[in-house]
């Protein structure tokens, strides 16, 4: 399946953006759900992959659990994109503070 569903896209600047992400050695994250993360609400829907996680391979060794979460999309024509590691949660009991003086 491709990156789009009844609409179209510029192949010319779909390649540049690919080359980009290849030459800067980033990692596009699969995403877990829908493989579309945009669509125009209408019926029948147009439907892309417009959002992503990039991360490099740095990211990717320190954090090898790294997965995708895709939010609820109704509010926006938008998937809200989160990524989740196993050590995301923290052991700790410490509450975070902000003390203004």
């Amino acid at each position: 399946m491709g990156e789009r569903a009844n609409c179209i896209g510029n192949a010319t600047d779909s390649r540049r953006f690919s080359r980009i992400i290849t030459d800067l050695g980033l990692i596009d994250l699969p995403l877990s759900g829908s493989p579309f993360t945009w669509t125009n609400n209408q019926k029948p829907p147009a439907l892309a992959k417009l959002d992503r996680i990039l991360i490099n391979s740095n990211m990717a060794l320190a954090f090898p659990e790294l997965s995708d979460s895709d939010g609820d999309r109704r509010l926006s024509d938008h998937n809200p994109l989160m990524f989740r590691t196993a050590s995301t949660r923290s052991k700790s009991r410490a509450q975070f503070r902000v003390e203004n003086n």
